[in-house]
Formats: structure tokens, C-alpha cells, sequence
């Protein structure tokens, strides 16, 4: 267990200046989380919340993933901006300045690690369990528990903790021993109740898509449920790829006692590439890749953004084939319902 290096009261009135070999990892960070990620999640947002394209209760958690990892690029921007307006204006770091620059980054990224497993709870509890709590209240009450969990431990940090800890990338910060280390018992039993949620809805679409083979109708909702089940199971996927590697790394560190050591791949002169680096650009391209799961393969966003895509082609004079209706085309789905199981 990290153990903390000094008490509120020794670090109140100390200052140094800001890191400046870490510039370039904030640059490259708000770039790489920004740069698609931004402009592919606001259209989800738009097509989850003001868009009539796309029917059906599981776009609200998707569109909440959006705002999600929208809120984490924000986090990003704002790591990066003030690093370098306090480098500008020749501004000191202290303990709450460094603790306040990672704290929308974390807790939009616990909120998006938390909101992840939210839609294969609904789809269970719709289509396993046929349940009609999922109304747009309680829809929204849900998708608000994220982000109380993301912000509850950076914002008793901020206020009230007592201990100080050493962060590589900005250095000395107040700091709540067990907080961010057990964080990860609530993600670790979101996604446990995912991977169950899922194989249990996988079993009932797979019965369904063979039966409803006679029945365009039958069959355009369950292609749309089984799009929405292989989203969820992808999206589940990816931060075993892109956060499951730094969450290890940085845990086995903590409790090895090494958080504040930097373990370097690669250096060319003043500049030296570490594992954290690494680890974060992974995380930083999160908000792009469950942006385009959801585009590419959820069929109501997919067949939206083909719409629109479309339109713009139209309107700058292209030729569009149109797409035939033939029981899979339409954009308005509302995924397998309770009156057809």
C-alpha cells in the first residue's frame, strides 16, 4: 500500500516549480484523446439526445458514455492548459494546484470505466428479466451514479485529506490513503455483472434470430438487439486493451511501494520515454475507439450516421445510391421489446 510521505501541515506553504519535461506528454495526451474522440462522441450525443434518427432505451447509455468520455477529453484539455499557463505566467505548483490539474481527467475516467457496464444491465434486465423500471427518470438517476463514484474521491481529496503523496508528472499532491487504490472494486464488479448480463442476453437474441428468420419485422429488432449486444460486448473489451494495462501497472506499483519511481524505456538526451507514458497514450485513445464501436456497429447510430453522410453528399452534388428497405434498413429501432418475448 502507497504509504503517504508528508502531512497537510508540512506541505502548507511549499511551492516548486512546475515539471517541465512533462509538457510534451500533456500535448501528445489532450491531441491523441481530443482529436477524433471529441468530434465522433458529440455526434453520438446529438444523435442520442436530440437526433429523432435513433429510438430505443439503450441510447441514453450510450449517449451517457459520450458525455463520459467527452468530459474525460475535457479533463485532458484542462491537465494540458493549466501545466501551461502556469509555465507561461511562471506560477508555482503546491499540493492542491497538482492534485486539482489530474482531477477531471480521473474522475471522468472512473465515471467512463463505471458507465460502461450500464448498458448491458439494462438489456438484461429489458430482455432477461422483462423488466419496466427503465423509464427515462430512473434512466437518468442511474446513468448519474458514474459520476458521483468518479468525483467522490478527488473531491474529498481536495477538501479534506490530510496526507501527501508524490505523482511523477506534477509532483507532490494531497492525497486519501485507500481511496483511489480501492476505486477499483466497484469497476471490477461492474464489469463482472457485464460479462454475465451479456452472455445471458446473447443466449435469448441468438434463440430469437433463429426464430424470427420468417418475420422481416421479428428480424429488424433482433438484428438491432444483437448490433446493440456485440457493441456492449466490444465496448466492454476495450479497457482491457487501453486501461487495463496502466491500472495494473500503476496498482502494482502502489502497493509494491514504487509510485513514485519512473521507469524509462527509452531516452535520447533530456527526453525520456517511460512505462507511464506509454500506459496513458494507450488510455488517452479510449474515447475514440468506444465512439466508433458505437458508430460502426450499433445499427440505429450506424444507419444515422449513413443518413447523414449522405445528405452531405447530395448536397455537395455526388450520386447516392439509396439503400433498400427490406426489413434491416430502417434507422427506428427500438430492440427486441417486452411484448415480443
Amino acid at each position: 500500500m502507497r504509504e503517504p510521505v508528508a502531512s497537510w501541515a508540512d506541505f502548507s506553504n511549499v511551492t516548486w516549480p512546475v515539471f517541465l519535461n512533462v509538457s510534451t506528454t500533456f500535448t501528445f495526451d489532450a491531441i491523441n484523446s481530443c482529436a477524433l474522440g471529441v468530434p465522433l462522441n458529440l455526434i453520438i450525443v446529438y444523435l442520442s439526445f436530440i437526433s429523432a434518427k435513433v429510438d430505443g432505451d439503450f441510447k441514453y447509455f450510450l449517449g451517457n458514455l459520450a458525455v463520459a468520455d467527452l468530459g474525460f477529453c475535457f479533463g485532458n484539455v484542462y491537465n494540458w492548459a493549466q501545466h501551461f499557463y502556469f509555465v507561461k505566467k511562471e506560477i508555482p505548483s503546491n499540493v492542491i494546484t497538482c492534485r486539482l490539474q489530474g482531477s477531471f481527467g480521473y474522475g471522468f475516467g472512473f465515471a467512463t470505466a463505471l458507465a460502461l457496464p450500464l448498458l448491458p444491465l439494462n438489456r438484461y434486465c429489458v430482455i432477461v428479466l422483462k423488466s419496466k423500471w427503465f423509464t427515462k427518470s430512473h434512466t437518468f438517476l442511474l446513468c448519474l451514479i458514474p459520476y458521483i463514484l468518479g468525483f467522490i474521491g478527488e473531491i474529498y481529496d481536495l477538501f479534506f485529506a490530510q496526507s501527501i503523496t508524490f505523482y511523477p508528472r506534477c509532483g507532490f499532491h494531497v492525497y486519501t490513503q485507500f481511496i483511489p487504490e480501492f476505486l477499483i472494486v466497484p469497476i471490477a464488479a461492474g464489469y463482472t455483472a457485464a460479462i454475465y448480463c451479456n452472455f445471458k442476453v446473447h443466449k435469448i437474441v441468438a434463440t430469437h434470430m433463429r426464430a424470427s428468420r420468417r418475420s422481416a419485422r421479428g428480424s429488424n429488432h433482433v438484428v438491432c438487439e444483437r448490433s446493440v449486444l456485440k457493441a456492449s460486448i466490444y465496448q466492454a473489451c476495450i479497457p482491457l486493451i487501453f486501461i487495463f494495462p496502466i491500472t495494473v501497472y500503476l496498482t502494482s506499483t502502489i502497493f509494491l511501494g514504487w509510485a513514485a519511481t519512473e521507469f524509462v524505456l527509452i531516452s535520447i538526451g533530456p527526453y525520456h520515454l517511460t512505462v507511464d507514458d506509454v500506459g496513458f497514450g494507450m488510455m488517452m485513445f479510449q474515447p475514440t475507439a468506444t465512439a466508433l464501436v458505437t458508430l460502426l456497429i450499433v445499427k440505429p447510430y450506424k444507419d444515422a450516421a449513413e443518413s447523414y453522410i449522405n445528405t452531405v453528399k447530395k448536397w455537395l452534388g455526388f450520386s447516392v445510391i439509396a439503400k433498400s428497405n427490406n426489413g434491416t434498413g430502417t434507422v427506428h429501432d427500438t430492440g427486441l421489446t417486452v411484448d415480443m418475448l
